[in-house]
């Protein structure tokens, strides 16, 4: 997915509609592997005793956040930032440049956690609760 975004990025600042296929086909298969994962993470963290509860808090906490902060608020934010006064479209690659640059450090925060997460988790399942 970080990838996706740098691509994305990139697209707006070469204006290259290649860049722009392969930013999509990237955060889409970035997208779409997050989804298997959380479950499988879910079972293993907590157990499958209440697999679905559990699996319901992470998902809804993880995408009323992401939706919210990183599909409504951050990209708005990014482009009534860059729009013209008294004109409400925005063009260019300043309108979501600075968004795509945000999601890739988000990407790069969420991959130094789940490093973090397996180190911890690689050392044995009781020494993880222990803060």
């Amino acid at each position: 997915m970080c990838c996706g975004h740098l691509c994305l990025y990139y697209g707006t600042r070469s204006s290259s509609l290649l860049m722009f296929y392969i930013g999509y086909c990237l955060a889409g298969i970035g997208f779409g592997g997050v989804w298997p994962l959380m479950v499988t993470l879910s079972a293993d963290l907590w157990g499958l005793e209440h697999l679905g509860a559990n699996y319901m808090v992470f998902d809804g906490t993880s995408a009323l956040i992401g939706s919210l902060l990183c599909g409504k608020i951050l990209p708005q934010a990014v482009y009534v930032a860059h729009e013209t006064k008294g004109d409400t479209n925005c063009s260019g690659s300043e309108c979501f440049g600075a968004a795509h640059l945000m999601m890739a450090s988000l990407n790069v925060v969420g991959v130094l956690a789940a490093m973090v997460l397996w180190w911890r988790r690689r050392k044995g399942s009781d020494e993880m609760y222990v803060l």
